[in-house]
């Protein structure tokens, strides 16, 4: 049985199974959600930073699936791309995902239902999600809170694609029938030097800069602008995985969601901050419905 294993424990989030239990029960402690979520919540936006920075905005969004009074039966994962020799859309090919605290298992047939649907613009793989976080570190969250619940993993590059294969996840999960909760990795402007994009130099000002190009990016979304997601990413560096959200909002507006909300949003800075702002990433969870 073919098993992705995890590459970031340690790193990224606790790799010993009980302080991982412990960080996310913590972090759900801490999440504070709305009265008013919908019954049947049909995906959103997580951040896929190391948990110190933002585990608490992406357990928002966990929290929010998990107590839903209509859980999602399945979960198709949009990961970013930050490693090479992923050239398009790629289903995870695997049987299971491993974490922490167990495995999970990978829903093969709607994997290979979303393939076909591409019509040959979909790849199916393996390697291609070996050494890539966007996805692993939302893995423990699934495994603690949704046990049984299984996924499909698929890498999106951030290329104009996205947006077909958003259509095809709808048209694979109408032929389901289940009930399943699309859920996009990415995180939100990249600001310092070590990023190479520090177009207001630094301090509060750059601070207050960066948290209004992410607010940009956020309006498109909320707005379920999927080509506007993938022009804002390009022309103002304010998404990492703007493919992923970008295929998230073409799928959920194909299946029927006609409602968004923030549920969180923070930066590095704010969660930790540290002399004046001059390195920092945005981060925000959305929940569709």
């Amino acid at each position: 049985m073919s098993v992705i294993r995890p590459r970031f424990a340690t790193h990224f989030y606790p790799s010993p199974r009980r302080a991982c239990a412990e960080a996310i029960d913590r972090m759900t402690a801490m999440v504070h959600l709305p009265a008013n979520l919908p019954p049947r919540p049909r995906g959103g936006l997580v951040p896929h930073a190391g948990w110190v920075y933002s585990g608490l905005t992406a357990a928002y969004l966990w929290s929010a699936l998990a107590e839903a009074d209509e859980p999602p039966e399945v979960l198709i994962l949009l990961g970013a791309v930050h490693v090479r020799g992923v050239d398009r859309p790629t289903v995870y090919s695997g049987h299971a995902w491993d974490t922490p605290l167990g495995t999970i298992d990978v829903d093969r047939r709607l994997g290979s239902r979303i393939v076909f649907e591409g019509q040959g613009s979909i790849a199916s793989g393996r390697v291609q999600h070996d050494g890539e976080h966007s996805l692993e570190v939302q893995a423990p969250f699934i495994r603690r809170l949704m046990p049984g619940t299984p996924i499909v993993p698929i890498a999106v590059p951030a290329d104009d694609r996205a947006v077909a294969l958003g259509a095809a996840i709808a048209r694979a999960l109408e032929h389901d029938g289940r009930a399943a909760a699309i859920v996009a990795s990415s995180d939100l402007t990249h600001y310092g030097e070590r990023y190479g994009f520090a177009p207001q130099g630094t301090g509060d000002k750059a601070l207050k800069w960066s948290k209004a190009n992410d607010q940009r990016l956020l309006d498109r979304a909320l707005e379920f602008d999927a080509p506007g997601v993938l022009t804002e990413a390009r022309n103002h560096h304010n998404a990492c995985g703007a493919g992923a959200l970008a295929a998230g909002i073409s799928s959920l507006t194909a299946s029927g969601a006609d409602h968004s909300r923030v549920l969180h949003q923070t930066t590095s800075y704010d969660v930790r901050p540290t002399g004046s702002p001059d390195m920092f990433v945005g981060y925000a969870s959305l929940l569709y419905s």
